[in-house]
């Protein structure tokens, strides 16, 4: 199986490129925890998005301490690589989003994939489950999510984006953007909209089972996400938007499944230390080996 890792983002929240920070005992980065969790749930192909800049640093990085028999390969976003025939007249400077890296894989992965971001930390159960709920998804029109409590997703130091979903009968029916959740005296509110949630609902954090279908779908939905030049500018297409217009359009279904896993992640540069103190500690209870690699 193979896990594509979206780590091209250029974390403005956070002030760096937080996708290469070192977190671990031994300075190791966050989604190398993720790659370790996923090597021991059976994936045997990593396939990494990041900037043009990075590839060759990181594909170095990575090659010197995978097992080698791994299949590793670093690939870049690049904002000149669209869909033939979009033209844009404006000089961006930021990637186009998740959906658009996803779809710079089109070339290297041919069979279904489970996405993960880098900056977050998913824990062994939730990537197991991913694996397990992959296993019954075998039609073009099958993807799967594997979502967390909004409770255990929220930093202490500031608000977060997140996708809520709305679940029947095991199957996703929606996932509504929220840009600005933040828990203020034991309220979890997203501070632009003003609603309020009781910490319970499933978000997607990502973890995403695909077909790859998917890269066609998201060729197709491209150009209409930015067919205004003030939106070329700045805006981003999402993966839960191009999910959720296929689930509009009963072009796919999206099976969801909660994960039991603890979930860590990196938004601002506060939450570091303490997911350095949470590194620790997992590794003192043996969850994780140090140095990771050896």
């Amino acid at each position: 199986m193979t896990l594509l890792i979206l780590a091209a983002g250029l974390g403005n929240r956070y002030g760096g490129t937080k996708q290469f920070d070192g977190v671990g005992p031994q300075g190791e980065f966050l989604l190398e925890y993720t790659i370790y969790d996923a090597i021991k749930a059976g994936f045997s192909r990593l396939v990494l998005v990041t900037r043009h800049e990075l590839v060759q640093e990181i594909t170095d990085y990575f090659k010197a301490r995978l097992p080698r028999s791994i299949d590793f390969e670093c690939i870049a976003q690049l904002i000149e690589d669209t869909p033939e025939g979009f033209e844009t007249g404006v000089d961006r400077a930021k990637p186009w989003g998740t959906a658009h890296a996803i779809w710079c894989a089109r070339k290297v992965i041919r069979e279904q994939f489970v996405t993960v971001n880098a900056d977050d930390l998913y824990g062994r159960n939730a990537i197991d489950e991913a694996c397990k709920l992959g296993s019954q998804l075998i039609e073009k029109d099958q993807f799967g999510l594997v979502g967390f409590q909004l409770k255990d997703t929220l930093s202490r130091f500031g608000s977060v984006s997140r996708g809520v979903c709305s679940i029947a009968n095991g199957l996703l029916i929606k996932v509504t953007e929220y840009v600005k959740i933040a828990s203020n005296n034991q309220q979890i509110l997203d501070e632009e909209l003003g609603v309020e949630f009781t910490g319970s609902e499933l978000v997607s954090m990502n973890l995403w089972i695909l077909q790859p279908s998917v890269f066609s779908e998201i060729e197709t939905a491209f150009p209409s996400y930015f067919d205004e030049t003030s939106k070329q500018e700045s805006d981003e297409i999402y993966l839960p938007q191009v999910i959720q217009n296929l689930i509009d359009a009963n072009v796919v279904t999206v099976h969801a499944a909660a994960s039991r896993s603890g979930w860590y992640g990196l938004t601002h540069k506060e939450d570091k230390a303490q997911l350095e103190i949470e590194l620790m500690r997992l590794t003192k209870r043996e969850i994780y080996p140090t140095p990771l690699w050896s």
